[in-house]
């Protein structure tokens, strides 16, 4: 048996909504395990959003590109690195909105490590997103 390994450096908004089962109008969004447990973490809505986009147990059908972005994003936005005006705004973005910068994040970076993205890419760009 062989692996396939997705090539397209590009997906929707909406397919990544669909892979964490978050919806345009979706407000409330509820971190689950691989089984549909709720994980509770006590963290603001954006942390749990972007942990469920950077994990496959919980989002096996988005493409490596899309998780190695949410988990950059997440990573600059929880360790300080990002602006803290450009932290608070994306932070209060709905789960919908966070799976669309994620794409657009993923469309427009030409970086392809998490550091790339995180150390780089992401503070040139905080202000614009």
């Amino acid at each position: 048996m062989t692996a396939t390994i997705e090539t397209s450096e590009t997906m929707t908004a909406r397919e990544i909504a669909k892979a964490i089962r978050v919806g345009t109008r979706t407000r409330k969004f509820v971190l689950r395990d691989e089984y549909g447990l709720p994980i509770r973490t006590g963290a603001r809505r954006y942390t749990d959003v972007l942990a469920a986009l950077s994990n496959s147990d919980i989002s096996p059908d988005l493409t490596f590109r899309m998780r190695t972005v949410a988990y950059a994003l997440r990573k600059c936005m929880v360790s300080g690195r990002m602006d803290a005006r450009s932290e608070n705004r994306i932070a209060d973005y709905s789960p919908y909105q966070l799976c669309a910068l994620v794409a657009r994040i993923a469309r427009e970076c030409p970086e392809t490590t998490i550091g790339g993205i995180c150390d780089v890419w992401l503070l040139d760009h905080h202000a614009s997103l």
